[in-house]
């Protein structure tokens, strides 16, 4: 029997291009850390979300918000996001901050102290 890691198909974190400032989702994807963020300005958190369960094959859950709208899960088949927030490139570092206001999470300290030595600066947090 072979035995893997998907942190070994898949990077443990993506940023935005240099300089750019987007949401990011930290998921838990079969008990693994990793966080995604889009690639330039303006992705929203539900985009991000969906890139992500795209990207690992994941069936995309929906729940229905209080007016009506259908939002992607926080939780399905094989994962759970445990923070939301922006995230911006900068030159010689990278600043994570804020919250979703249409998910309701902001950033999971937990996630971020565990898979902070996966970014290929420093990152920080507010």
């Amino acid at each position: 029997m072979l035995l893997f890691s998907m942190a070994e198909e898949h990077l443990r974190v993506t940023l935005p291009i240099e300089g750019a400032t987007s949401a990011f989702v930290q998921l838990s994807i079969d008990d693994e850390l990793f966080l995604r963020s889009g690639r330039f300005r303006n992705a929203g958190h539900a985009e991000v979300l969906e890139a992500a369960l795209e990207e690992f094959n994941l069936p995309h859950a929906m729940i229905k918000m209080y007016d009506g709208r259908e939002i992607l899960a926080v939780r399905g088949e094989r994962y759970v996001v445990a923070g939301m927030g922006l995230i911006t490139n900068l030159d010689s570092v990278v600043d994570l901050r804020g919250e979703s206001a249409e998910y309701g999470l902001g950033i999971s300290a937990r996630h971020f102290d565990e898979i902070k030595g996966c970014f290929s600066v420093p990152a920080t947090r507010e």
